[in-house]
């Protein structure tokens, strides 16, 4: 009989450094000493351009809390339109 495993025993194992060196000896072999600074440099700029897009995102977000806050508190406003 299978034993169904629950959440808590399929959490992710951190990677700690052995790990870590064991990975990047392995991209070494793949993609060769010159490929490696490009895809690093390359990686680098889409988490950047990630984390502005979840700015705007946010300041977009909490804008429109505010906008709906804003009208809540003053519902003549909109009644007079």
């Amino acid at each position: 009989m299978v034993a169904l495993k629950s959440q808590k025993e399929s959490r992710a194992v951190p990677i700690g450094i052995p790990e870590l060196v064991v990975i990047l000896l392995i991209a070494l072999v793949v993609f060769g000493p010159k490929k490696i600074p490009e895809i690093a440099h390359s990686l680098g700029r889409s988490l950047n351009e990630f984390k502005r897009g979840t700015r705007e995102i946010e300041a977009n977000v909490a804008r429109e809390l505010k906008a709906g806050e804003a009208e809540e508190a003053n519902p003549s406003r909109e009644a007079s339109r």
